[in-house]
């Protein structure tokens, strides 16, 4: 999992200017790694080069940043993915898409009703449609990025 932090703290940091409190640590981590499920790519050297996780609950309020979904009307079990994170090097290979599948398969597997997520820029809002998430009317503030609002997408199972 340190691999997967510093991943995540690598990458978005060359994309966007971090919060100071993520800046201080060089590190991307929360309470939900502990008990969520991860997925990773290695590089043909060994190297992890992309990242996912996700976690499912049966009170919608317990899922990571809880708050970003509070208005919606959503069945539980419910899953949300995140912290999907892909290094530049191996950018347009479909990383992100097939973690995506994965995640959506696992989520499926486990019994999740629906499956939110945030996601951070108009990209991933078209592949997340692909995948058959819909957007919502809602509206989350980033944890990582000051003044930035991000979409919210729910995908029914």
């Amino acid at each position: 999992m340190p691999l997967s932090y510093a991943l995540r703290y690598r990458v978005w940091s060359k994309e966007v200017q971090l919060a100071e409190n993520f800046q201080k640590e060089g590190l991307i981590r929360d309470e939900h790694d502990a008990h969520a499920r991860h997925w990773g790519v290695l590089s043909d050297t060994g190297n992890l080069v992309a990242s996912a996780r996700m976690c499912v609950h049966h009170d919608p309020q317990n899922i990571p940043e809880a708050d970003f979904y509070s208005r919606l009307e959503v069945p539980s079990p419910v899953a949300s993915i995140n912290r999907l994170v892909v290094d530049h090097c191996v950018r347009g290979r479909k990383l992100g898409s097939s973690l995506d599948s994965h995640r959506i398969e696992a989520a499926r597997m486990m019994g999740a009703a629906c499956i939110v997520v945030a996601p951070t820029d108009d990209y991933r809002v078209r592949a997340l449609g692909v995948a058959g998430f819909s957007l919502t009317s809602c509206k989350c503030k980033s944890i990582y990025v000051d003044n930035l609002w991000l979409p919210v997408m729910v995908l029914q199972l």
